[in-house]
């Protein structure tokens, strides 16, 4: 709005009246943008009980190690270092490799991808103790990496493996050391939340994962059971 000479005095003075709105032009939000430019949020995919029960049978959930692993699912076996957690978890690849009972379930055989931090001697060793079917197991190990990668990537390129290999389980052994967490990091419940969230892409990938924990103290699984609704089983202590 421009004014003349003679009304900017009067403006001034307080005695010329203003419609503070002439000359705007009113907010019109388009193509899903807000006044800033900024794109709208989608929205949120809320559903019906119908269509949920729809999308989950057609989509149904396959156990793996029954009551505690399916597919989509992503389940914590825990307990202190040295406590067996490897050992139990490389009788079970073994079985979902060859096929067989397992803990009153019978598996057909399947492929599986291994995040391992233990040492390629050890890993072998394990393997072969349990007659893991060699041509269906992939490894990516501690001792070929040295440093792990960051834990988006590495996680995107073990689903991107996995859907490759033809595989339906995902072993991450140890989180801590792939997620690179450390000391308070791992009770730190929005901390290992948001660890825990990248692992999305391997359950909308159809993958059973399981996460192998070391625990020092008891709370220490705290912030990995209290982050999302996970399946958590514990060693215990000897």
């Amino acid at each position: 709005m421009k004014l003349h000479p003679d009304e900017n005095d009067k403006l001034l003075a307080g005695t010329l009246p203003v419609d503070p709105l002439e000359g705007t032009v009113p907010f019109e939000p388009r193509n899903g943008t807000t006044g800033h430019g900024a794109q709208a949020p989608a929205p949120l995919p809320w559903r019906t009980l119908a269509q949920v029960k729809a999308d989950a049978e057609a989509k149904p959930r396959e156990w793996k190690w029954f009551g505690f692993l399916a597919t989509r699912t992503v389940a914590v076996i825990s307990g202190e270092p040295k406590g067996g957690k490897s050992e139990i978890l490389a009788a079970f690849v073994a079985t979902y490799t060859r096929g067989g009972e397992w803990f009153g379930l019978t598996l057909e055989p399947g492929n599986v991808v291994i995040a391992s931090e233990q040492g390629d001697p050890d890993l072998v060793a394990q393997c072969y103790r349990y007659g893991a079917v060699e041509d269906r197991v992939l490894i990516l190990s501690r001792d070929v990496v040295g440093t792990p990668p960051k834990w988006v990537d590495m996680i995107t390129d073990a689903v991107a493996k996995a859907v490759t290999f033809g595989a339906t389980l995902l072993l991450i052994d140890t989180f801590s050391f792939w997620a690179a967490l450390e000391g308070e990091g791992e009770r730190v419940e929005g901390t290992v939340r948001e660890a825990l969230l990248a692992l999305q892409v391997a359950r909308n990938a159809g993958l059973a994962v399981v996460l192998a924990h070391h625990t020092v103290k008891s709370k220490d699984a705290e912030g990995i059971s209290a982050s999302l609704d996970f399946h958590v089983g514990r060693i215990p202590n000897p």
